[in-house]
C-alpha cells in the first residue's frame, strides 16, 4: 500500500504539470499482453 501512495503522488504531479501519466497496472498489462513476451 505504501508504494501505491507514492506512485499516486508522482502521477498527480505529472498531471499538474500538464503531462499524461503512463498506465501502471502491471497485472492488467500482463493479462492483456501489453508487455509482450517476458523472459524468465
Amino acid at each position: 500500500m505504501h508504494g501505491v501512495h507514492h506512485r499516486a503522488q508522482i502521477l498527480a504531479e505529472l498531471r499538474a504539470a500538464g503531462h499524461v501519466p503512463p498506465y501502471l497496472d502491471f497485472v492488467h498489462a500482463t493479462r492483456t499482453g501489453a508487455l509482450g513476451q517476458l523472459r524468465a
